[in-house]
C-alpha cells in the first residue's frame, strides 16, 4: 500500500529548475488523464532528481516506445528536501512500452550511480546495486502543465528498503520541464497531444527532467499525523471554558 495515498500533505508550488538549486517541489496536479489512483509529489517522500534526460518515442512492432535516457545532473533528497545527496556516475533509463491504440502496457525505470553518503538510518548500497529499480504500472499525462507520469512498483534495489519507504511497494515517476509546468507548452506537449487524439508519429524531446519519489515510511508518518492530533488535542483543552 503506498501511503502517500492516504495522507494528504500540502504540496509546495514553486517549481524545480536544476537539482542544485531544487528547494521545493513542482506544483504538479496530481490528477493525470489515466491514472488509477490520485498521486502527486509529497513534500515528505524522499525522491530522485535526474535532469538534462532525453527521449524517443518511436514505433515498435505493432505498437510504440518511449525510450528517456541521461546521464545528468542527479540528486536524491530526504524528506523536505531537509538533505541532500549527490548522485555520481548517473544513468538513467525509462522504458514504456504502448499499443497501437496509445494504452500502455509494460514499462521499466532503472537509476544508476552512487550517492555521496547514507542517509541516516538508511543501508549503504552494494557494489553495482542500481539505486532505484520498479515496474511501470500505470500511465497517465497533464496537459496543462506538459507533464507525464507513470505510477511505479519498486524492485530490488538501493531505495527499496524499509528506511525509506516503511514497507511500501512504489510511489511515482514525473517527467516534466519547468516551462511545461508553468505554461502547458513544454517539450512534452507534442507527445500528450499524440496521446490525446490517438494519432501517433515519431517524437523526439530533450532537455526533460525526472522527479521519481518514494514514499516516507510508516513510522514517520504516524508520528507527523500523532503530533498534529495531540497539538489539536492541546488546542481544544486551551479553548474549552473553565468551569466555576
Amino acid at each position: 500500500m503506498n501511503y502517500t495515498k492516504l495522507f494528504a500533505i500540502s504540496v509546495l508550488t514553486l517549481g524545480i529548475s536544476n537539482p542544485s538549486f531544487a528547494g521545493v517541489y513542482p506544483s504538479f496536479n496530481p490528477n493525470l488523464t489515466g491514472f488509477s489512483t490520485s498521486l502527486g509529489p509529497n513534500t515528505l517522500d524522499y525522491t530522485f532528481d535526474q535532469s538534462g534526460l532525453n527521449g524517443t518515442f518511436a514505433k515498435s512492432g505493432t505498437g510504440w516506445t518511449l525510450n528517456v535516457t541521461g546521464s545528468g545532473a542527479s540528486a536524491f533528497y530526504t524528506p523536505g528536501v531537509n538533505s541532500v545527496y549527490s548522485v555520481n556516475n548517473s544513468a538513467y533509463s525509462l522504458v514504456a512500452n504502448f499499443n497501437a491504440s496509445g494504452a500502455f502496457t509494460t514499462g521499466t525505470l532503472t537509476i544508476g550511480g552512487t550517492v555521496s553518503g547514507t542517509p541516516a538510518g538508511s543501508v549503504a548500497q552494494t557494489a553495482g546495486q542500481p539505486l532505484l529499480a520498479a515496474t511501470l504500472t500505470a500511465f497517465g499525462y497533464n496537459a496543462s502543465q506538459a507533464t507525464i507520469g507513470f505510477e511505479t512498483h519498486f524492485t530490488s534495489s538501493w531505495a527499496d528498503q524499509a528506511a525509506f519507504t516503511g514497507g511500501s511497494t512504489g510511489d511515482l515517476v514525473y517527467l516534466f520541464n519547468q516551462g511545461g509546468v508553468s505554461t502547458g507548452s513544454g517539450v512534452l506537449s507534442n507527445l500528450i497531444s499524440e496521446f490525446k487524439s490517438g494519432t501517433f508519429a515519431p517524437t523526439t524531446f530533450v532537455n526533460v527532467e525526472s522527479l521519481a519519489a518514494v514514499p516516507l515510511p510508516l513510522p514517520a508518518v504516524l508520528f507527523g499525523t500523532g503530533l498534529t492530533a495531540l497539538m489539536g488535542f492541546a488546542r481544544q483543552r486551551r479553548n474549552h471554558p473553565k468551569s466555576i
